[in-house]
């Protein structure tokens, strides 16, 4: 595509401080569509160059927003249902771990996953290889 339409689901921390800016860098990429609980958020801390459309909730953006992504970074326990929405609209995904907080819906977005083998979607797992993280496995290990 020439364009590239982002859509968010919740403004955490790692989404306002690193996915964000990564997007603003991309060329004729934008956030055209954006959930968040916290509306104060979403106007102060995201410095955007679209005015994207604020919507109400989750499954109005997946559903009626004109994106071709979604980036889930909201409260981790919503976060599978909200991909696999996003993943039954024909969205590509990408969601702040974890993938699931339970096992029914570890169930239900693996038995997606395999009868959609090409689905676009991927978690991001940065904390798992950071300097913290990787001492303390040392530590384990011992």
């Amino acid at each position: 595509k020439d364009t590239l339409r982002v859509g968010l689901i919740g403004i955490d921390t790692v989404v306002a401080s690193y996915v964000v800016p990564y997007i603003a860098g991309l060329r004729n990429t934008y956030i055209t569509a954006i959930v968040d609980t916290h509306d104060a958020s979403v106007s102060k801390s995201l410095h955007l160059q679209s005015h994207p459309t604020i919507y109400a909730h989750e499954q109005e953006l997946v559903a009626q927003a004109p994106i071709d992504l979604v980036v889930i970074g909201a409260d981790y326990v919503e976060n599978t249902e909200h991909a696999l929405q996003a993943l039954m609209h024909g969205k590509a995904v990408f969601m702040q771990a974890p993938l699931a907080c339970n096992q029914d819906a570890l169930i239900r977005i693996t038995n997606f996953l395999k009868a959609h083998p090409m689905a676009p979607f991927c978690v991001n797992y940065y904390r798992s290889f950071s300097p913290f993280i990787n001492k303390i496995k040392l530590m384990v290990q011992k």
